[in-house]
């Protein structure tokens, strides 16, 4: 009982059947109820009564279990336009491009799983900034400098994420454009390089209640070593 006393009291449920049972775990959806004869059975908390429910919240609150916060992380970047244009000697092409965020629930509290309430996810789309396009100047708007990189900062809420239950989410869009000088011009040192922006990657920070509680890099090395950028604040280091 991992030194917890039984209590043994009347429940009811809402079609007013009753049952004398101590509480053995409980999370936020679900309680395990003991039988006096020893037999175990697991319910949804909101199927009890008012007074059974307040009983049942002040038990988890003296006796609280220990949750352990699993989230599987996964992310799919996906190109959402694409144009091409010639610029004076240039041709240039510009693209926008986003990921699409899949985080699944595997907490536990105890040895039961558990929904979590409050999830917020924070994101980091990071690239690298090489074209010389006419436009890229006015594109990267609202992208912020961080070791080298440009940076799109988002965040975006999930609520209640059911366990063994994922919910998707979009990140805001990234721009990406390439440039080469057309046909017939040189560069003075003879070249005709291509100048282009790489998508480097995206970060992801799960929180509840301003919390890390997990995190996950796609990309390259860049993009997860870069320094941390929280909507609306300037560089800070990754924790």
């Amino acid at each position: 009982m991992n030194g917890r006393s039984e209590e043994y009291r009347e429940f009811t449920n809402h079609s007013g059947q009753k049952m004398r049972a101590a509480i053995v775990s409980a999370t936020e959806a679900e309680v395990t109820l003991k039988r006096e004869n020893g037999t175990q059975v697991t319910g949804g908390i909101s199927f009890f009564s008012a007074e059974d429910q307040s009983h049942i919240a002040e038990w988890r609150k003296a006796n609280p279990s220990q949750q352990t916060y699993d989230f599987d992380i996964q992310a799919e970047r996906k190109r959402v336009d694409r144009r091409k244009t010639t610029e004076d000697t240039l041709i240039v092409v510009y693209e926008t491009w986003k990921f699409v965020i899949k985080v699944e629930n595997r907490s536990k509290s105890g040895n039961a799983g558990t929904p979590v309430e409050g999830i917020e996810v924070f994101y980091n789309l990071s690239k690298t900034a090489k074209s010389r396009a006419r436009q890229a100047g006015e594109l990267h708007q609202g992208l912020i400098p961080a070791g080298g990189l440009l940076v799109r900062a988002g965040r975006m809420d999930l609520g209640t994420v059911e366990y063994l239950k994922s919910k998707t989410a979009e990140t805001d869009l990234i721009p990406i454009s390439q440039s080469e000088l057309a046909p017939g011009w040189y560069y003075a040192d003879g070249s005709r390089d291509e100048h282009i922006d790489t998508l480097e990657g995206l970060s992801v920070q799960i929180r509840k209640d301003g919390k890390v509680i997990a995190e996950k890099s796609f990309g390259t090395k860049a993009a997860a070593s870069a320094k941390w950028v929280d909507p609306g604040e300037g560089g800070q280091r990754r924790r």
